[in-house]
């Protein structure tokens, strides 16, 4: 009996502390560099395998790169804009032929061209491509955003698209570039969404829940919270300027690595479904450069811990 009460005792200790260190989810800093651009640079998207988009210029050309685990690729094009990236690893953005830009797709190595859209901004898992314009293309099928009414002459500016094709971004006043008002397309139902105007929607999830430059996160006509987000993920997780809303906390980000690390995080501008982290900081020897976060719970060892002695325990009292 009294070895079944230590027994007890040292799980319970067990998983107390794994609690306790879930709490308190240190990550792993990786940097990525600055790519080689010398007048400034943006990481745009990351998707569920950790392959990330970068956009960046140097001399007023533009240019983007892939990072997939280490390599970079060179997109190539002219002038061209990388904006988001899937896991099927399809980017999307923007690049021109002979000054004009056009909306592309890149793919295997190549890049082919949309017509009729000047900007391609987001692409959901099922391949469904979002271009700034408001026009959804989807296998082959073009779909034209409705606009909401009274809004008919308004300029689109659609931002992410969501895995069941619902839409987020804002519309510009013609006769007022700075008045914008942001949308929402859920359902099939086009609304203005009730936030107050020049407070720009940036990002949407599967839950339909909205983030962008108004304080909160919108969902079902509820904005809650108090921080400006860029973007958010399928958990809730959502990450803005130099903060991560876990769900429940806002975090600095440079409280999410060791201060010996030498980091100044500055901003987190994309998180994924497992909670990697992309954005840009100075790195220990003080120079600007994009950075991955990934997430170590030190639990993992832990649990597992805790599993070898339920095995263990089970052994004892088979022997008893």
């Amino acid at each position: 009996m009294r070895s079944k009460s230590i027994f007890v005792v040292v799980m319970a200790v067990i998983l107390l502390t794994a609690a306790n260190l879930c709490k308190a989810v240190q990550y792993e800093i990786i940097d990525l560099g600055n790519f080689g651009f010398s007048d400034g640079f943006s990481v745009t998207s990351i998707n569920n395998f950790g392959q990330i988009t970068i956009l960046g210029h140097s001399g007023g050309n533009y240019s983007s790169f892939l990072y997939d685990d280490g390599v970079v690729i060179n997109l190539g094009g002219s002038a061209t804009r990388a904006y988001a990236i899937n896991d099927q690893a399809i980017i999307v953005g923007q690049s021109e032929i002979s000054g004009v830009a056009h909306a592309f797709i890149y793919e295997n190595g190549s890049m082919t061209f949309i017509g009729g859209a000047s900007e391609g901004r987001d692409i959901n898992q099922s391949g469904q491509i979002l271009c700034q314009n408001g026009l959804i293309y989807d296998n082959g099928v073009t779909m034209a955003l409705p606009k909401p009414t009274g809004y008919e002459s308004w300029s689109w500016y659609a931002e992410a698209i969501n895995d069941n094709g619902d839409v987020t971004g804002y519309l510009r006043s013609p006769d007022l570039p700075r008045v914008r008002q942001s949308f929402s397309y859920i359902d099939g139902i086009i609304s203005i969404l009730n936030v107050p105007e020049e407070r720009l929607a940036f990002d949407i999830n599967n839950s339909g829940q909205i983030v962008g430059t108004f304080l909160g996160i919108w969902e079902n006509g509820v904005v809650t919270g108090h921080n400006l987000f860029d973007a958010i993920n399928n958990a809730g997780q959502a990450v803005g300027g130099g903060v991560l809303y876990d769900g429940e906390n806002y975090i600095n980000i440079n409280t999410l690595i060791s201060p010996s690390l030498g980091w100044d995080l500055t901003r987190a501008n994309c998180i994924n479904d497992n909670g990697w982290i992309v954005g840009e900081g100075f790195n220990p020897d003080g120079d600007f450069h994009a950075f991955l976060l990934t997430p170590e719970p030190a639990t993992l060892f832990l649990l597992g811990l805790g599993a070898v002695m339920v095995r263990k325990k089970q052994k004892f009292t088979k022997s008893i």
